[in-house]
């Protein structure tokens, strides 16, 4: 609505079809993979619900994570939607956003057995004493930061198209240091990415 306001736009359908055309333009392009010591987790994305939470919620889609950490700070992150939380599916996403042979930390799940035949593998396991917080603290700060994000900037959480938001989010996390230059370098995204229609988004 903001972006229909300031635009002159008179009709929502086509603000909306533009900000999710300037959304494409903020998806990774896949040629940066993490370099240093990382944390990777995942997360449920659909609001609060009744049931379990965490692994196994239903009616959530599942968001994949992993961000750069030297201890102290965070450096950059990605984010993608998996159908499960499968060996395939965190191999797929992990191998694509690490380098080969970094240090990567994670909560120990056995869908992440296979991180030791390609990277530094470093599970750790929760404990009475050692929550969640404490085995993965900069990639659970990355999710909390995303989710509150999501609550605060829309009125209700996407979901068919909840991959455009991810990459709206990291696009902008990644580039926090560089608030200068983020929108020239968004606009010449824009215009070497391909464009499509209101039925592609919505077939």
């Amino acid at each position: 609505m903001e972006l229909k306001r300031k635009l002159g736009i008179r009709s929502y359908q086509t603000s909306w079809l533009l900000l999710h055309k300037i959304r494409s333009a903020m998806a990774s392009s896949q040629m940066f993979p993490l370099t240093g010591d990382a944390e990777a987790d995942e997360t449920y994305v659909g609001g609060r619900r009744p049931g379990k939470r965490g692994r196994g919620a239903e009616s959530k889609i599942p968001v994949a994570a992993v961000v750069e950490t030297n201890g102290k700070t965070m450096g950059r992150a990605y984010l993608e939607t998996i159908e499960n939380v499968t060996t395939d599916n965190l191999t797929s996403f992990l191998s694509r956003n690490l380098a080969p042979g970094v240090k990567v930390t994670t909560d120990g799940y056995h869908a992440y057995g296979f991180l030791s035949a390609y990277f530094h593998h470093v599970p750790r396991t929760r404990s009475r004493t050692n929550t969640g917080d404490d085995v993965l603290p900069k990639v659970h700060i990355l999710i909390a930061n995303l989710k509150m994000w999501l609550r605060g900037t829309y009125n209700s959480l996407p979901s068919k198209h909840l991959q455009h938001y991810l990459d709206e989010f990291i696009f902008r996390f990644n580039r926090r240091w560089k608030l200068d230059t983020i929108f020239d370098k968004l606009l010449v995204r824009c215009v070497s990415t391909p464009s499509f229609t209101y039925a592609d988004l919505t077939g």
